[in-house]
């Protein structure tokens, strides 16, 4: 039997690459020490990866404005937004598009209404900012 393994401190993500057929997908962790960790996926594989880590980093980001009072979000600008129906109804997609990544998301016509109220009182306390500190 060995001894206890000991697990690498990843930092940043290294490089990746994409197969020339997109059959898979390989990410290169770079960790503490220079060493390098490397993983090959498929896109499915790829996408519940990435899927649990946004998930990971939200109840973790959750904690720490629980017991501090602040969470850091970091927001890239949104280079393009989209909205459409799904096929049959009772959805609508929201695509934002930044200069890394498209994310979207299906939300019932529920949640569609109270975004648009949501984001118009959003956008009006926001004009409203914006015209104060220019004065």
């Amino acid at each position: 039997m060995s001894g206890p393994s000991v697990i690498p401190s990843v930092i940043s993500v290294s490089r990746a690459l994409i197969a020339e057929d997109n059959t898979f997908v390989q990410v290169f962790l770079a960790a503490l020490g220079g060493s390098q960790l490397g993983f090959a996926m498929t896109p499915s594989s790829l996408n519940a990866v990435v899927t649990h880590l946004n998930d990971l980093n939200f109840e973790v980001q959750t904690r720490i404005a629980s017991t501090t009072g602040h969470v850091e979000t970091r927001a890239p600008d949104v280079q393009a937004v989209m909205a459409q129906e799904v096929a049959g109804g009772g959805k609508v997609i929201l695509s934002f598009s930044t200069s890394t990544v498209v994310q979207s998301f299906a939300l019932s016509l529920e949640q569609s209404q109270q975004l648009r109220v949501d984001a118009r009182k959003a956008e009006a306390k926001s004009r409203a900012q914006s015209s104060q500190s220019r004065n």
